[in-house]
């Protein structure tokens, strides 16, 4: 992780990989705190969506496109904070997340093969940006518009209620995979000194529910894995996939909640499962996904 400061505003690149892609964070130390859970992306919910970095603010400087390479990002602004130019209001920015790769293969491919290929001395990617990262990657394959909102636009809040709701998961997954055997998990916790891990208590019902929902198999793998972000990556989506494909199964009371937060992830494909269309509404959260999702399912079963 390359990490610069110009100010007030520090870059990182994360995630490195020649030849395939790499993500580039730029943030202001003032509002942002990219390794505390929960401080890494404030507002993601009002986050706007840029495909040209020349067309932001010159201050955010996020260093040159690598050429022949295409670009996404995401720009989120302070909450509450907005400076006045004359008769306009504008966001206060604290953070830029940009992710660029060759064009060889989809955005999305190009994050898991990075993942698969680079060996970084820690992680790569915290559980702070692991899902904002495959959200990223999913919408850069949709054009963005100015007349509508585009596919970006209309899933950011439900991104960011899920990114909320899976946080204990995310946390706790990479908690284990940290206090298990494979050698980068040994090195890890000899580099940081972070000795045997502890999940929290919102961990914890967090993996009893991902294992009453789809198994054991994920925590099995983690523990031997030596790069644990891709394989979280393919899991979270496999399990969104199932909830979306499955229509007889029935699903526990008792994870509805953990489901909610998966259910978005697999309708970012370009060609996701379930049904054709949803209505605009089921995005605008969780709650509304969920009851078109389990209104889908009832109809099916008919």
């Amino acid at each position: 992780m390359a990490r610069q400061q110009r100010g007030a505003w520090n870059t990182i690149r994360l995630a490195e990989a020649a030849g395939i892609s790499q993500i580039t964070m730029g943030y202001s130390s003032a509002m942002v705190d990219p390794m505390r859970v929960g401080a890494a992306l404030p507002n993601l919910e009002h986050a706007g969506f840029f495909s040209d970095r020349a067309r932001l603010p010159k201050p955010l400087d996020l260093g040159s496109l690598t050429p022949g390479w295409r670009e996404f990002g995401m720009i989120g602004h302070q909450r509450d904070r907005e400076l006045d130019l004359e008769r306009y209001r504008v966001g206060v920015t604290a953070w830029v997340l940009v992710f660029e790769w060759h064009p060889r293969r989809s955005a999305w491919d190009a994050l898991l093969e990075a993942q698969e290929t680079i060996r970084p001395q820690r992680l790569s990617l915290t559980p702070d940006l692991l899902l904002p990262c495959m959200f990223l990657t999913r919408m850069a394959h949709f054009p963005l518009t100015v007349e509508e909102r585009g596919p970006a636009a209309q899933w950011i809040t439900c991104a960011a209620l899920a990114h909320t709701r899976l946080t204990p998961l995310l946390v706790g997954l990479f908690t284990h995979w940290l206090g298990g055997q494979s050698q980068a998990a040994r090195r890890y916790r000899a580099a940081t000194g972070a000795g045997c891990p502890i999940h929290q208590a919102d961990e914890k019902r967090a993996l009893t529910q991902w294992t009453q929902l789809v198994g054991t198999e994920l925590l099995e793998q983690l523990s031997t894995t030596e790069r644990p972000e891709p394989v979280i990556m393919r899991a979270l989506e496999a399990a969104s996939i199932q909830l979306w494909t499955d229509q007889a199964s029935t699903v526990p009371e008792q994870v509805k909640r953990l489901v909610r937060g998966l259910l978005p992830i697999a309708r970012w494909q370009p060609h996701p499962p379930g049904p054709e269309h949803l209505d605009l509404d089921a995005l605008s959260s969780l709650e509304a996904l969920f009851h078109q999702w389990t209104s889908w399912r009832s109809s099916e079963q008919e």
